[in-house]
């Protein structure tokens, strides 16, 4: 230990007299980390105590960033309140300390604490751009996200959700799960960094919120009040009914410290976007300052990838200023493909899973999710059969081959409901199909075609817009003849060619306020246009008619186009609160 301090205040020095000699370097901005980082010490054996922040990708006891760990003596633990391992859920971000085992790929548990960020009633969702807003506050959700018992089209206004992820540059939260709740939940809770600190009117802002703390009990401040500052996390909760015109009068706020207290030569794994990115070699991930070198294994991509906001797993150790040294980085990568059907083959030795035509490759990272009847929670690449009715979805890696990023098994489908979809990019276009995820898709006469803002459109005009490369969602179905297409959709977010502001929408909200030629809906300006179509009860209706029916308190849904703070409306439908 003695020898890497000696090591690493020698390199500093070096790194010094090179700035002075140089003329010095940018004083505005985090310091450079020397020109080849320390090395994390090595002693043969794991350290006692290990630091893990990350999402729970599986069971058996617990899979944290491609780790099992044994929970059967861990102290489980939400918002302070004793919980058990059936507590926890795939898709909860959680913080756990415990140990590693020789081989780095299982472990002991000794504290877990799982708390979700945001808990209260949906404000408005956008089906279009993957967001919700709850309490005031932004949330991005994608085709990883673990959705419990509901299906986001069909989410409302008003609907009470669980979110659990973590928070990019922005202070918005990334979520990895999402579930719908009873709307008798008597409390709500937001987390998030303090700003906008009033000490004399006792409140601050979390994003969008406004939180009065007259009233509050504060945890995990020496000081109460006094010690509350801008820029710490917090997490605050109150009850729903104390939720008045955008300010929520708290009953609690609870200091987050997020593992601040660490030794020297402790192992970490944590699991967050880069929030502050100084170069791929000095970036931060949960307000801890990571340093990469030329030894760090990086896996699915290369320290050149790293950007602001990049999804990444580190593993490594702390050094002497309390950074934490990566000895291995695993990139995160949006689900770029999608295939569902029964599984043809299985390979133990390679680990790999064959669904229709498609091989994808499971890792140690790949989550397992069981949402058949059956609900085994310790569902798990062994668990897979042959014929099993799987969806997998994934990415390519720089290989080319077809990674894994989650495996969820389903109900086989039904004769009402025969069909299956695939996702990914196009290649091999014909007149009479394509190539997708390796599949051969065939398209006939009865195959409906949508362009990439939703319109349906002829057959050749498709085929005419169509490019190797563009990523397609097609509902397709087995027949003797091979793979037949059904329906065929552009996916993705479309820019205007001038930096990517113009995003379709489909936007669902409370209506705020009427305005002459359009709607304010859950703070979102809906503008109006000639070409617009209104509809009430599956009938059309005409501009004037629609803002003589339409009241403020009304649910809207709302397609069109995104264009930065407003949305140029192509269709508004006055939702049928019928069934509520």
């Amino acid at each position: 230990m003695k020898k890497f301090r000696f090591i690493h205040l020698l390199a500093n020095l070096l790194t010094l007299l090179a700035l002075v000699s140089c003329g010095g370097g940018d004083s505005g901005g985090t310091p450079l980390p020397p020109p080849e980082p320390p090395q994390p010490p090595v002693t043969g054996v794991p350290p006692e105590t290990t630091f893990t922040s990350g999402v729970i990708t599986g069971f058996g006891s617990v899979f944290i960033n491609g780790v099992e760990y044994e929970t059967g003596g861990a102290e489980i633990s939400n918002d302070d309140e004793s919980g058990s391992e059936s507590d926890l859920q795939l898709g909860m971000f959680v913080e756990l300390s415990g140990s590693i085992d020789d081989g780095g790929v299982t472990g002991t548990a000794k504290s877990i604490e799982y708390d979700e960020q945001i808990k209260g009633p949906l404000e408005s969702i956008d089906l279009g751009l993957k967001i919700i807003t709850i309490l005031g506050q932004v949330i991005h959700y994608d085709d990883l996200t673990i959705m419990e018992n509901l299906v986001p089209e069909e989410l409302k206004p008003g609907d009470f959700l669980e979110v659990h992820g973590f928070f990019n540059q922005e202070n918005e939260l990334h979520a990895t799960r999402i579930e719908l709740e009873s709307i008798e939940q008597a409390y709500v809770r937001v987390q998030g960094e303090v700003f906008g600190l009033n000490s004399s009117d006792e409140t601050f802002t979390l994003n969008n919120l406004i939180v009065d703390y007259s009233q509050a009990e504060f945890h995990g401040f020496d000081n109460g009040a006094a010690d509350l500052v801008n820029g710490v996390q917090v997490r605050v909760k109150g009850a729903l009914t104390s939720l008045v015109d955008g300010v929520l009068t708290v009953s609690d706020i609870k200091r987050l410290h997020r593992f601040e207290e660490h030794e020297e030569g402790d192992l970490s794994h944590i699991e967050g976007v880069i929030t502050e990115f100084t170069s791929s070699v000095n970036f931060v991930v949960n307000n801890i300052v990571v340093i990469a070198h030329e030894s760090t294994e990086v896996e699915h991509g290369g320290l050149d990838d790293l950007s602001i906001d990049s999804w990444v797993k580190v593993k490594g150790s702390f050094d002497a200023e309390g950074r934490l040294v990566a000895e291995k980085i695993h990139i995160h990568h949006s689900s770029q493909l999608r295939v569902e059907g029964e599984v043809t083959a299985l390979n133990p030795d390679m680990k790999t899973i064959t669904v229709i035509e498609t091989l994808f490759h499971v890792t140690d990272q790949t989550q397992m999710h069981d949402e058949s009847d059956d609900e085994e929670r310790f569902f798990n690449f062994e668990s897979i059969m042959v014929g099993d009715f799987v969806s997998v979805k994934g990415f390519v890696d720089s290989d080319g081959d077809n990674i894994a990023s989650q495996i969820e098994r389903e109900n086989h489908r039904d004769e009402h409901h025969p069909y299956v979809e695939l996702k990914g990019p196009v290649n091999t276009i014909t007149d009479s199909g394509f190539t997708l995820v390796g599949v051969a898709v065939t398209v006939n006469d009865q195959t409906m075609f949508k362009g990439a803002f939703g319109e349906e459109m002829e057959r050749e005009t498709f085929f005419g817009q169509l490019v190797d490369g563009m990523i397609l969602e097609v509902k397709v179905i087995e027949t003797g003849d091979g793979v037949v297409a059904i329906r065929v959709e552009i996916e993705g977010e479309h820019g205007d060619g001038e930096g990517g502001e113009h995003h379709m929408s489909e936007f669902r909200g409370q209506v705020e306020e009427i305005l002459e030629n359009g709607l304010l809906v859950s703070g979102l300006r809906v503008s109006f246009t000639s070409m617009t179509h209104f509809e009430v009860e599956d009938s059309l209706i005409s501009m004037a008619g629609f803002l003589e029916i339409v009241q403020i308190g009304d649910d809207v849904e709302v397609k069109g186009m995104r264009d930065g703070g407003e949305l140029i409306a192509h269709k508004v439908e006055l939702e049928d609160d019928s069934d509520d």
